[in-house]
C-alpha cells in the first residue's frame, strides 16, 4: 500500500547549525533522498518548489511516498530526526474554466474569468470591480479558499487519506453538506426533530400495556404453606 507524507526539515537546532543542515538537505536531489532513506520504506520523493521572479525555488518541504501500511511519525536523515505528517494536496482546479476536478490541460470548457465569471475576457485583463465566483456566485474570485465549493473539495481530499476511494469520500461529504437553499441550522433542526419523534414513538410502544377491566380481576386466594 502506497502512502504519501510531507516531510518538514524545520528542525529544532540552535544557531548556524540549523541553517547549515537545512542548506545541505535542500541541495540533495530527489533521487539521493530515496537512495538514502529507502531502508525506512521510502519509494519516491518530490520536493515542493515555489516560483519567484520566474524561477523555481526548492523549499524545505518534500513529499515522500512510503510503501508501508502505516505512516511513520518521523524519519531519520543522518543523525537528524525529521517530523512528518500526511500530505493533503489542495483541490485540483482548472485555471481556464475555473472548475474543480481537472486541470487546464485537459479542459474542454470555454475560458472564464476567475474574478467576475465572464467569458469575454481572461482573468489577467479583467477590469471589473465586482467579484463573482463561477462556482458559488458569491463575491470572491473562483480560486478563493473561502469558497464553499473549494472547502468541500478540500474536505474530500482530507477523507481520502483514510484509505477510502475518491467516490466514497465525495458521497460522505455530499451527504453531510447542507443542500442549496437550506441553511445548516435547518438541517440540524430537522435531524433533532426526527430524533425526538422517534424517541416519543418508542416510549409509547413501551408504555402501551393492555390491562383488563377491574371487575374481571379475580382476588388471589391466600395460601399458607405448612
Amino acid at each position: 500500500m502506497i502512502r504519501e507524507l510531507k516531510l518538514h526539515f524545520d528542525l529544532k537546532i540552535i544557531g548556524k547549525t540549523k541553517k547549515t543542515l537545512e542548506k545541505a538537505l535542500v541541495q540533495h536531489t530527489d533521487a539521493e533522498l530515496v537512495e538514502e532513506l529507502n531502508l525506512q520504506g521510502l519509494c519516491a520523493a518530490r520536493r515542493i518548489q515555489i516560483r519567484q521572479d520566474g524561477r523555481l525555488i526548492p523549499t524545505k518541504h518534500v513529499i515522500l511516498t512510503f510503501e508501508t501500511p502505516v505512516l511513520p511519525k518521523f524519519i531519520r536523515a543522518g543523525y537528524l530526526r525529521c517530523s512528518v505528517q500526511p500530505y493533503i494536496p489542495n483541490p485540483l482546479g482548472c485555471f481556464q474554466y475555473q472548475r474543480y476536478g481537472h486541470s487546464h490541460q485537459a479542459c474542454r470548457g470555454k475560458p472564464k474569468c476567475a474574478k467576475c465569471a465572464a467569458s469575454d475576457h481572461d482573468t489577467n485583463s479583467c477590469t471589473s470591480e465586482t467579484l463573482k465566483c463561477l462556482n458559488c456566485a458569491e463575491a470572491h474570485p473562483a480560486y478563493s479558499k473561502s469558497c464553499p465549493k473549494w472547502q468541500i473539495e478540500k474536505e474530500i481530499l482530507n477523507l481520502k487519506i483514510k484509505n477510502i476511494s475518491f467516490a466514497e469520500a465525495r458521497k460522505i461529504v455530499n451527504d453531510r453538506t447542507p443542500k442549496s437553499g437550506i441553511s445548516y441550522s435547518t438541517v440540524l433542526k430537522s435531524q433533532f426533530t426526527n430524533i425526538s419523534v422517534n424517541a416519543t414513538q418508542t416510549d409509547e410502544c413501551l408504555t402501551k400495556l393492555v390491562c383488563p377491566p377491574l371487575k374481571k380481576l379475580q382476588p388471589l386466594e391466600n395460601t399458607i404453606a405448612l
